[in-house]
């Protein structure tokens, strides 16, 4: 189970650091669509929950 919440957060970082990579390519004209934005906060949060469950599992 570890290993699978850390390779879904590890995709979702990836997704996400895609998104950075396209408003610094495409512009702040991006934040205007709705989807782009949406789906940017949701792999946001993906990362943090995995990591949180990551951490919660050392202990």
């Amino acid at each position: 189970m570890r290993l699978y919440v850390v390779v879904t957060g590890v995709v979702f970082a990836l997704i996400l650091a895609a998104h950075g990579l396209r408003l610094g390519a495409e512009g702040a004209a991006l934040l205007r669509e709705p989807s782009f934005v949406l789906t940017s906060l949701l792999c946001a949060a993906l990362v943090v929950w995995a990591v949180v469950l990551i951490r919660r599992s050392k202990r």
